[in-house]
Parts: C-alpha cells; structure tokens; sequence
C-alpha cells in the first residue's frame, strides 16, 4: 500500500509517496553518524600545538560549519517532519534553513508541527533530550543543550561565518591565520601612535581572512554588476571550536534519538548522551579572542566609478574576444578608470 506523508519545508508544502515510508525513514536516520563530528573535533584538535596547526584549525573549522549545518537541519526535520525526516532533509535548502533557523529563534513556530511547553531553543532541548533521570535529575542538562543551541543559532545566521564557510569550501579563497587590532590616539595628525600607546582590543592566532563581492552600490541590476572585493577577517579560538564540535555530536545523536523514538525504534536500541563534566559546555566561548571580526578595507562610493551598464560590460568582452589581444584588451584596461 503507498503511504504519503504531508509536511512544510520552511514555508513551502510537500507531499512525500513510498510504498515502504516508515522504514525508509528509520533506514534514513540510522544513517547518520554523530561520532564523525567528534571524530573530527578529537583527531585535529590534537594537532593544534603541532607544526600543522594552521591546517588542524581549518579542519576544524570546516567542521564547526558542517556541524551547524547537519544540526540545525535535523533540527528542523524534528520541528516540521518528525514523521518524514527522509524526504524532508534532500529538499531543504540552505536559504529555507537559515529563514526557519531565524523564524524559530525570534520564537516564531508557525509550520511547526512539533508540541512544545515552550517555543524556544530551551524548550526545544527538553521536548528532544530524553535523558534518563539518574543522568539529568534536575534537567539542567537539558536547559544548558538549549542554551548551546542559541547560541550556534547565532553563529550559524552570521553572514560573516556564512561567508567564510563558502570560502573554504568553494575553492579553498581563505588565508589561514587569525589577526591583531589594537587603536591608539595619533601625537599628531598622520603620525602613528607609538606601540607602547596602542591599547590591544582582540588577538587570535586562529581565524580566516577571505575577500567577499560589495555591490556599489546596490539597488538595480545594473548597480549590481559592478562591485568591489573587500577583505574581511574573523578570530575564533580553535580549542573552542573542537569542544563545539563534541557537543553538536553528542546533540546530533540525541536529536537522531528521539526521532527514532518517534518512528517507533525500540527504546533499546536508542540512547542519549551527556557530556562526563558538564564545563564542557563553557569551554566553546572560553579565552575570547576578544574583536573576532575586521573588516577595515576601502570602500569605494558610486561617484569613485563609472557604472557600466550590461550592455556596455559585455560589448567590451565581446571586443576583447574579438581582438584577441591577450591583457591589453578593454576588459582588463577598464580597471584603471
């Protein structure tokens, strides 16, 4: 008999059909593997004081994003297709996460299906983690997976991370290697402050530096065609990074639990995990790098341009082709306009 099952994606509706739903939804979440998030966190953070410490961190990092990615997506298979968690994960697409990730953290629960004491990053955490009581008598466990949860929602809607993440992962454009901001009042105009006088505001020896598309300055389409690279740089401490990475796998496999338990896995073969010392929930923000973004490059203003049109931009490629005259066609002399 073909079972269908109806859910949201986001805002969107969708109808999944199988013959065999229910046991591909268990087949489905039985795929998905926590440990290799803390396989990660525990294999490169191990490499951190090592000459390939730049390479660990990246990992890392790489990690953190991917983390954040598969947690918040499972998340959202629990809150609007617990029963359907297969067909909803292939058709959720970033954009539609990062709007429900947003929507929910504002509280919003429109489209969510699932029944909450309270619509927030805590209540999600103590309607999902179903941790024995000799474990979390008090449910503090539960509270504090909450508290971890917003605050990676934050991290996760951040368009610098988001920026870096694409980044790394679309070409490998970033410099490894974290930056130092201090200020410092000038003795007189256009002369630098002395560094006995500057005053350290953040420092890591972690963090990124990548250029990201500025449009000039923005509005039309043909505003948008031409655009700057602006350099923007994050800190973030790497030893943190890897105790995140702990504690999104152990809430990805509790969140893969109580979906399983929804889809009527036996409670044998379901288990929840806690961390051994509970300070593992504080070690993610410990030793701030303090300023963890920079973003001080020029910024050009529309009078500093001539603003090509469409047209004009591909008649002057077509010109180039044309002439085939290597880097002294127009395309390339334009940048000195």
């Amino acid at each position: 008999m073909t079972q269908f099952v109806i859910f949201p994606v986001d805002t969107i509706g969708m109808c999944c059909w199988a013959s065999d739903l229910d046991r591909r939804n268990r087949d489905f979440l039985s795929s998905i593997d926590y440990r290799f998030f803390e396989y990660t966190a525990r294999l490169h953070g191990q490499q951190l004081a090592g000459e390939s410490r730049q390479q660990a961190a990246i990992a890392l990092r790489v990690g953190y994003h991917h983390g954040l990615e598969t947690l918040f997506t499972l998340l959202g298979a629990a809150l609007q297709a617990p029963d359907c968690v297969v067909g909803y994960v292939p058709h959720l697409r970033a954009n539609q996460l990062k709007n429900l990730v947003d929507r929910f953290s504002r509280r919003d629960h429109s489209l969510v299906r699932l029944k909450l004491d309270e619509y927030s990053w805590a209540g999600l955490s103590r309607g999902i983690n179903r941790f024995p009581p000799a474990s979390d008598p008090d449910r503090k466990l539960a509270e504090r997976f909450g508290t971890l949860w917003a605050r990676l929602a934050h991290d996760f809607l951040d368009e610098s991370n988001q920026q870096e993440y694409n980044s790394i992962k679309h070409g490998f454009r970033v410099q490894a290697g974290g930056f130092a901001l201090a200020i410092g009042i000038e003795p007189a105009f256009g002369v630098p402050a002395p560094p006995e006088a500057m005053r350290l505001i953040g420092k890591s020896e972690f963090g990124t530096s990548f250029f990201v598309p500025k449009g000039i300055p923005g509005g039309s389409r043909r505003e948008s065609l031409n655009f700057q690279v602006r350099r923007v740089s994050l800190n973030w401490n790497a030893h943190g990074i890897s105790a995140a990475l702990l504690l999104m796998a152990m809430s990805i496999n509790n969140v893969v639990s109580y979906l399983k338990l929804l889809n009527h896995v036996p409670k044998e073969d379901v288990h929840f995990i806690v961390p051994e010392d509970g300070g593992l929930f504080d070690e993610p923000w410990r030793d701030s790098p303090g300023t963890t973004m920079c973003d001080f490059d020029e910024l050009l203003a529309e009078s500093d341009i001539e603003v090509f049109s469409e047209e004009d931009i591909m008649a002057r490629i077509k010109r180039g082709f044309e002439q085939n005259s290597g880097t002294d066609d127009e395309s390339s002399t334009a940048r000195n306009t």
